[in-house]
């Protein structure tokens, strides 16, 4: 599975620049993960 960051869907939630850096760290944490996990 790959996780990509342009892959996210912008609409699921607020387009906050707060949150999109707190999303955008968690996505980013979340596929380091999966990529230590699986590749």
């Amino acid at each position: 599975m790959q996780a990509s960051v342009g892959a996210w869907p912008s609409s699921e939630s607020d387009p906050l620049p707060d949150d999109g850096g707190f999303r955008l760290r968690q996505l980013k944490r979340r596929d380091a993960s999966l990529r230590g996990r699986f590749g």
